[in-house]
């Protein structure tokens, strides 16, 4: 069978799309497995990484991200969904596995990073969103001086310790709940605010704690049941203070077993785990 010979260019044009129309409906399947054998293996993993780091990749991706946001946000949230369990039980095992050096090693890599123009502008960003959530999240009767004390207990204990200590609240103000997953708001006040641990409070990140104690868990946790009212929240934060100054010439390792002792568990991830 001979060549095909066409008049005009254009009808060169539209029989090779045709084809290629008529192939890619006959070969759909096989073609699909085949780019998906590829993509799972070490070669199609690291030519995806390159194009992805490239600026004609970086374009791409950003484009398709934004002309197809909603399809793929739904595209993920049904496969967290379906793979839940298993995506969770890597989480648990990664976080397990990090040891103390591992942690300060992060947080320092997180340091450096922040210093960078990029990392800069990014922190300038995030606060910025931060401190309007936190404004919203504050009512006009909320106690600002205990709330003030709150912080300059935290600092005393930090001083004391000579580690990081953060003012985290107990309920984030964006946060996702312990049991279900689902989305939480809590209020920036006096009785939502308590010192913990740098790497407890960055560990824990949105996560609030569990709703009533873990039955069968030996380790003693926060939990929002058994927190103190309002009323006693400054003695709380108080007894806090006190047990640092007991601890104060201890080590790292037993002024962290101080804490757990002390003012209990506070890292909801470490109860999932």
């Amino acid at each position: 069978m001979g060549r095909i010979k066409y008049k005009t260019e254009a009808e060169k044009k539209a029989a090779g799309s045709a084809s290629k129309k008529r192939y890619v409906e006959k070969n759909y399947l096989k073609t699909k497995e085949s780019q998906k054998k590829y993509k799972a293996s070490i070669k199609g993993k690291l030519a995806e990484k390159k194009y992805r780091s490239s600026d004609k990749g970086r374009l791409w991706f950003s484009e398709h991200y934004k002309s197809h946001n909603e399809s793929i946000r739904n595209k993920s949230s049904l496969r967290y969904l379906l793979n839940s369990k298993d995506i969770l039980e890597k989480q648990k095992q990664k976080y397990k596995n990090i040891s103390h050096e591992d942690l300060l090693k992060k947080r320092k890599n997180s340091q450096n990073w922040k210093k960078t123009l990029k990392g800069k502008a990014s922190n300038r960003k995030d606060s910025s969103i931060r401190r309007a959530a936190v404004k919203l999240a504050t009512p006009k009767w909320n106690d600002n001086k205990k709330t003030k004390k709150i912080y300059k207990m935290a600092v005393e204990i930090e001083e004391l310790f000579g580690s990081p200590i953060h003012v985290d609240h107990v309920i984030p103000i964006k946060g996702i709940v312990f049991e279900d997953g689902s989305e939480i708001c809590g209020l920036n006040v006096w009785y939502n605010l308590m010192p913990v641990l740098e790497e407890d409070n960055e560990s824990k990140r949105n996560l609030c704690p569990p709703l009533k104690r873990i039955p069968g868990l030996n380790v003693p946790h926060l939990n929002l049941t058994d927190l103190p009212e309002p009323n006693n929240w400054m003695m709380f934060i108080e007894s806090i203070l006190k047990a640092a100054i007991v601890n104060s010439k201890n080590t790292h390792e037993k002024k962290a077993q101080m804490i757990k002792k002390n003012f209990i568990e506070v890292n909801p991830k470490k109860l999932k785990i």
